[in-house]
């Protein structure tokens, strides 16, 4: 009589728990994203941007000061994105 045969472990599946990794992370880090673009594009054309108004910042002919001001204020919406991300890396794996 042959025994039994071994119950075979399942492997944990890395590839998808670094892509859902990535993704939190990426989620959680986007608005300062925005807020690096938004710097690095003002600075290097000489542009005044801050969160109190829109300040006109031309670019090629174009005032590009609403998308400016607007990728800066995103910022805050790391208020919204970094709390669920801490909470969803705490969590046991």
């Amino acid at each position: 009589m042959n025994p039994p045969p071994l119950p075979v472990r399942k492997r944990f599946p890395w590839i998808l728990y670094w892509i859902v990794l990535m993704l939190i992370v990426l989620v959680a880090l986007a608005p300062i994203g925005s807020v690096v673009a938004c710097a690095w594009i003002a600075n290097s054309h000489g542009c005044k941007v801050d969160e109190g108004s829109v300040h006109p910042c031309i670019i090629g002919g174009h005032d590009y000061g609403e998308l400016l001001y607007s990728l800066g204020v995103l910022g805050w919406l790391m208020l919204v994105t970094l709390p669920p991300a801490v909470y969803l890396l705490s969590l046991p794996g």
